[in-house]
């Protein structure tokens, strides 16, 4: 199956074989979670200075 194969509901995609542990290992070592992984618990925040909030991101005093 390729990375950008359409993909129809219901289709179920079979797991291979790791063909690499020595990422996998390092993944867990490092405490590194690939974004296919992803559960949508975390939020992304922007950055940038047109996405900061006076009183938030900086103070003016």
């Amino acid at each position: 199956m390729s990375p950008t194969e359409n993909l129809k509901p219901g289709t179920q995609i079979t797991p291979v074989a790791i063909e690499n542990k020595r990422i996998v290992n390092y993944y867990e070592r490092n405490d590194i979670n690939p974004a296919s992984s992803d559960t949508g618990t975390t939020r992304v925040r922007r950055r940038g200075i047109g996405n900061m909030t006076i009183g938030i991101d900086f103070i003016v005093g």
